[in-house]
């Protein structure tokens, strides 16, 4: 669930130093495909459980890693329309408005799943209303 300061916390996750901070107990090293350097390149921080990682940009979280994994190309197949995927660019490549575009689409994202979480608060609340309301006869 996200919280109200979401939107501005995390902010040094954007760097791929930071993510690869959070990877501390991952199960790959560096001979893996799927290692910790590769996972913070593609996008990724870990997230949860030691073997999901979510995507800074997208926020999209993916579990079951195993160690022959592509991130990026994991990435590419589970959110080909995620901003970073789709700027595709080295870290020492990316310009200041392309940093502006990648906050601005973790934005529209955080507020997406926020707005997706709050639906589904609403929808619980009628279901009970409904319920309590009108009884299902048997």
């Amino acid at each position: 669930m996200l919280q109200n300061d979401d939107l501005l916390s995390n902010m040094d996750l954007f760097y791929s130093k930071e993510r690869l901070k959070t990877f501390k107990n991952w199960p790959f090293k560096k001979s893996a495909i799927c290692s910790p350097i590769k996972m913070a390149e593609a996008g990724f921080y870990c997230y949860g459980d030691e073997n999901s990682a979510r995507c800074y940009f997208c926020l999209k979280t993916l579990e079951g890693w195993e160690k022959n994994d592509d991130p990026m190309e994991e990435h590419r197949s589970h959110r080909p329309d995620c901003a970073f995927v789709i700027l595709n660019k080295k870290e020492k490549d990316i310009t200041v408005r392309d940093m502006i575009n990648l906050m601005e689409a973790r934005f529209i994202n955080i507020l997406i799943l926020k707005h997706d979480e709050d639906m589904g608060e609403i929808d619980n609340i009628w279901k009970e209303f409904q319920l309590a309301k009108f009884p299902e006869k048997k």
